[in-house]
Protein backbone atom coordinates (compact mmCIF):
# COMPACT_ATOMS: atom_id res chain seq x y z
CA UNK A 1 0.00 0.00 0.00
CA UNK A 2 1.12 3.85 -1.00
CA UNK A 3 0.06 7.07 0.05
CA UNK A 4 -2.40 7.06 -2.91
CA UNK A 5 -4.12 4.45 -1.49
CA UNK A 6 -4.97 6.31 1.46
CA UNK A 7 -5.34 9.70 0.10
CA UNK A 8 -6.42 9.14 -3.74
CA UNK A 9 -4.78 10.53 -6.92
CA UNK A 10 -4.86 13.69 -8.31
CA UNK A 11 -8.00 14.36 -9.94
CA UNK A 12 -11.03 16.23 -10.27
CA UNK A 13 -13.17 15.14 -7.16
CA UNK A 14 -15.49 15.00 -5.69
CA UNK A 15 -14.69 11.29 -4.75
CA UNK A 16 -11.85 9.14 -5.62
CA UNK A 17 -14.47 6.18 -5.48
CA UNK A 18 -17.70 7.86 -7.43
CA UNK A 19 -15.92 9.77 -9.63
CA UNK A 20 -11.80 8.80 -10.42
CA UNK A 21 -13.07 5.01 -10.52
CA UNK A 22 -15.64 5.80 -12.61
CA UNK A 23 -13.79 7.87 -15.22
CA UNK A 24 -11.15 4.97 -15.56
CA UNK A 25 -13.83 2.29 -15.77
CA UNK A 26 -15.04 4.38 -18.85
CA UNK A 27 -11.75 4.65 -19.96
CA UNK A 28 -11.08 1.32 -20.21
CA UNK A 29 -14.35 1.14 -22.73
CA UNK A 30 -12.95 3.15 -24.45
CA UNK A 31 -9.83 1.78 -25.02
CA UNK A 32 -11.99 -1.57 -25.89
CA UNK A 33 -13.69 -0.33 -28.36
CA UNK A 34 -10.56 1.85 -30.02
CA UNK A 35 -12.24 5.40 -30.05
CA UNK A 36 -15.07 7.17 -29.14
CA UNK A 37 -18.09 5.08 -29.33
CA UNK A 38 -21.01 6.05 -31.35
CA UNK A 39 -23.95 4.52 -28.80
CA UNK A 40 -23.87 3.53 -25.16
CA UNK A 41 -25.95 2.24 -22.26
CA UNK A 42 -24.48 2.36 -19.15
CA UNK A 43 -25.96 0.47 -16.09
CA UNK A 44 -25.15 1.59 -12.73
CA UNK A 45 -25.67 -0.79 -9.66
CA UNK A 46 -25.77 -0.18 -6.33
CA UNK A 47 -24.30 2.92 -4.44
CA UNK A 48 -23.41 4.38 -8.87
CA UNK A 49 -27.18 3.96 -8.87
CA UNK A 50 -27.87 5.14 -5.30
CA UNK A 51 -25.74 8.42 -4.84
CA UNK A 52 -24.01 8.76 -7.97
CA UNK A 53 -25.14 11.46 -9.17
CA UNK A 54 -24.11 14.15 -6.60
CA UNK A 55 -21.00 12.06 -6.58
CA UNK A 56 -21.21 13.12 -10.74
CA UNK A 57 -20.52 9.48 -11.80
CA UNK A 58 -22.63 9.91 -14.52
CA UNK A 59 -20.32 13.13 -16.25
CA UNK A 60 -17.07 10.94 -14.86
CA UNK A 61 -18.05 7.53 -16.59
CA UNK A 62 -18.92 10.08 -19.27
CA UNK A 63 -15.50 11.52 -19.27
CA UNK A 64 -13.83 8.65 -19.59
CA UNK A 65 -15.88 7.33 -22.32
CA UNK A 66 -14.77 10.37 -24.14
CA UNK A 67 -11.25 9.64 -23.55
CA UNK A 68 -10.70 12.33 -20.67
CA UNK A 69 -8.41 11.86 -17.43
CA UNK A 70 -9.28 11.41 -13.84
CA UNK A 71 -7.62 15.13 -13.44
CA UNK A 72 -9.46 17.05 -16.54
CA UNK A 73 -11.02 20.69 -15.72
CA UNK A 74 -13.65 19.48 -17.82
CA UNK A 75 -15.24 16.69 -16.50
CA UNK A 76 -18.76 18.46 -15.15
CA UNK A 77 -18.58 19.59 -19.32
CA UNK A 78 -19.05 15.59 -20.44
CA UNK A 79 -22.77 15.83 -21.09
CA UNK A 80 -22.00 18.30 -23.81
CA UNK A 81 -18.61 17.22 -24.81
CA UNK A 82 -20.30 13.84 -25.46
CA UNK A 83 -22.95 15.07 -27.73
CA UNK A 84 -20.32 17.24 -29.44
CA UNK A 85 -18.43 14.15 -30.14
CA UNK A 86 -21.48 12.48 -31.53
CA UNK A 87 -22.14 9.85 -28.42
CA UNK A 88 -25.65 8.73 -27.55
CA UNK A 89 -25.73 7.91 -24.20
CA UNK A 90 -28.06 6.47 -21.71
CA UNK A 91 -28.20 6.21 -17.99
CA UNK A 92 -30.05 2.97 -16.55
CA UNK A 93 -30.29 1.92 -12.49
CA UNK A 94 -29.91 -2.15 -12.03
CA UNK A 95 -29.22 -4.82 -9.68
CA UNK A 96 -26.52 -6.77 -10.65
CA UNK A 97 -25.63 -9.75 -8.36
CA UNK A 98 -23.02 -9.96 -6.05
CA UNK A 99 -21.49 -7.05 -7.81
CA UNK A 100 -19.38 -4.11 -5.73
CA UNK A 101 -21.76 -1.69 -4.60
CA UNK A 102 -20.05 0.70 -6.96
CA UNK A 103 -19.88 -1.21 -9.68
CA UNK A 104 -20.94 0.30 -14.09
CA UNK A 105 -21.62 -1.75 -16.86
CA UNK A 106 -20.93 -0.40 -20.40
CA UNK A 107 -22.35 -1.67 -23.18
CA UNK A 108 -21.07 -0.03 -25.72
CA UNK A 109 -21.11 -0.01 -30.58
CA UNK A 110 -17.77 1.23 -31.62
CA UNK A 111 -17.65 2.87 -34.77
CA UNK A 112 -16.38 0.39 -36.36
CA UNK A 113 -20.24 -1.58 -36.00
CA UNK A 114 -18.09 -4.12 -33.19
CA UNK A 115 -20.37 -3.98 -29.82
CA UNK A 116 -18.60 -4.27 -26.57
CA UNK A 117 -19.54 -5.01 -23.01
CA UNK A 118 -17.49 -4.11 -19.95
CA UNK A 119 -18.36 -4.12 -16.14
CA UNK A 120 -15.90 -2.96 -13.83
CA UNK A 121 -15.91 -2.09 -10.62
CA UNK A 122 -14.59 1.43 -8.53
CA UNK A 123 -12.71 -0.23 -5.65
CA UNK A 124 -11.66 2.43 -3.57
CA UNK A 125 -9.05 5.41 -3.79
CA UNK A 126 -9.76 5.78 -7.57
CA UNK A 127 -8.70 1.59 -8.33
CA UNK A 128 -11.19 -0.26 -10.53
CA UNK A 129 -11.28 -4.10 -11.08
CA UNK A 130 -12.85 -5.16 -14.56
CA UNK A 131 -14.85 -8.14 -13.46
CA UNK A 132 -16.68 -8.98 -17.57
CA UNK A 133 -15.58 -8.18 -20.28
CA UNK A 134 -17.63 -8.93 -23.56
CA UNK A 135 -19.54 -11.93 -21.48
CA UNK A 136 -16.60 -13.90 -20.22
CA UNK A 137 -15.48 -13.31 -16.73
CA UNK A 138 -12.74 -11.86 -16.05
CA UNK A 139 -10.14 -10.00 -13.57
CA UNK A 140 -7.56 -7.08 -13.83
CA UNK A 141 -7.33 -3.71 -12.48
CA UNK A 142 -5.89 -1.66 -15.42
CA UNK A 143 -3.18 -0.32 -14.02
CA UNK A 144 -0.51 -2.46 -16.10
CA UNK A 145 -0.39 -3.41 -19.81
CA UNK A 146 -3.34 -6.11 -20.38
CA UNK A 147 -3.31 -8.76 -23.69
CA UNK A 148 -6.83 -10.01 -24.52
CA UNK A 149 -6.48 -13.33 -26.09
CA UNK A 150 -9.29 -15.07 -27.22
CA UNK A 151 -8.74 -18.39 -28.73
CA UNK A 152 -10.18 -21.86 -29.83
CA UNK A 153 -10.19 -23.92 -26.00
CA UNK A 154 -7.82 -26.14 -26.62
CA UNK A 155 -4.79 -28.25 -25.06
CA UNK A 156 -1.72 -26.03 -25.47
CA UNK A 157 -2.74 -22.86 -26.37
CA UNK A 158 -1.42 -20.90 -23.14
CA UNK A 159 1.71 -22.53 -23.40
CA UNK A 160 2.15 -21.09 -27.26
CA UNK A 161 1.97 -17.65 -26.14
CA UNK A 162 3.58 -17.59 -22.81
CA UNK A 163 6.85 -18.83 -25.36
CA UNK A 164 6.76 -15.86 -27.09
CA UNK A 165 6.47 -13.74 -24.54
CA UNK A 166 9.59 -15.67 -22.75
CA UNK A 167 11.25 -15.45 -25.98
CA UNK A 168 11.01 -11.40 -26.18
CA UNK A 169 11.42 -10.96 -22.33
CA UNK A 170 8.05 -9.98 -21.51
CA UNK A 171 7.11 -10.69 -17.74
CA UNK A 172 3.80 -11.99 -16.59
CA UNK A 173 2.30 -10.24 -13.92
CA UNK A 174 -1.26 -12.21 -13.44
CA UNK A 175 -3.19 -14.38 -15.92
CA UNK A 176 -6.43 -15.61 -16.16
CA UNK A 177 -8.39 -17.96 -18.08
CA UNK A 178 -12.18 -18.01 -18.66
CA UNK A 179 -14.74 -19.94 -21.19
CA UNK A 180 -18.12 -20.56 -21.95
CA UNK A 181 -18.24 -24.13 -22.66
CA UNK A 182 -15.13 -26.65 -23.11
CA UNK A 183 -13.72 -27.17 -26.23
CA UNK A 184 -15.27 -23.83 -27.72
CA UNK A 185 -14.47 -20.22 -27.37
CA UNK A 186 -11.87 -18.98 -24.52
CA UNK A 187 -10.38 -15.88 -23.21
CA UNK A 188 -6.97 -15.27 -21.50
CA UNK A 189 -6.36 -11.88 -19.99
CA UNK A 190 -2.74 -11.79 -18.73
CA UNK A 191 -1.31 -8.27 -17.36
CA UNK A 192 2.19 -7.86 -18.30
CA UNK A 193 5.38 -5.61 -17.24
CA UNK A 194 6.00 -4.20 -20.87
CA UNK A 195 3.95 -3.42 -23.81
CA UNK A 196 3.97 -5.23 -26.08
CA UNK A 197 5.59 -4.32 -29.61
CA UNK A 198 4.12 -5.23 -33.28
CA UNK A 199 5.93 -7.69 -33.61
CA UNK A 200 4.87 -9.44 -30.82
CA UNK A 201 1.65 -8.75 -31.82
CA UNK A 202 2.38 -9.96 -34.97
CA UNK A 203 3.10 -13.10 -33.66
CA UNK A 204 0.70 -14.44 -31.11
CA UNK A 205 -1.82 -13.79 -34.04
CA UNK A 206 0.30 -16.44 -35.97
CA UNK A 207 -0.62 -18.98 -33.46
CA UNK A 208 -2.92 -21.25 -35.13
CA UNK A 209 -6.68 -20.97 -33.21
CA UNK A 210 -5.81 -17.96 -31.54
CA UNK A 211 -8.73 -15.53 -33.29
CA UNK A 212 -8.05 -12.03 -31.35
CA UNK A 213 -5.90 -9.81 -29.79
CA UNK A 214 -6.75 -7.05 -27.89
CA UNK A 215 -4.19 -4.73 -25.81
CA UNK A 216 -5.80 -2.51 -23.33
CA UNK A 217 -3.10 0.44 -22.08
CA UNK A 218 -2.97 0.52 -18.19
CA UNK A 219 -3.89 3.36 -16.50
CA UNK A 220 -0.86 5.39 -14.85
CA UNK A 221 -1.65 8.27 -12.56
CA UNK A 222 -4.41 11.08 -14.10
CA UNK A 223 -4.24 8.71 -17.47
CA UNK A 224 -3.41 5.93 -19.36
CA UNK A 225 0.56 4.80 -20.38
CA UNK A 226 -0.35 3.84 -24.32
CA UNK A 227 -3.03 3.77 -26.45
CA UNK A 228 -2.28 0.54 -28.81
CA UNK A 229 -4.91 -1.92 -29.54
CA UNK A 230 -4.51 -4.59 -32.24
Amino acid sequence: MNIFDIIGPVMTGPSSSHTAGAVRIGRMAYALCGSISEQVLIELHGSFADTGLGHGTDCALLAGLLGLDIDSPDLHLAGELAKQAGLAYTFKSVCIPEAHPNTARITAQARDGGNHVITGSSIGGGNILIVELDGYEVEFSGSLPTVIAIYRDQPGMIALMADIFGRYKINIATMRVSRKMRGEQAVGVIETDQVLSPKIVAELKAIDGLNEIRLLPAIVGGGISCTQMA
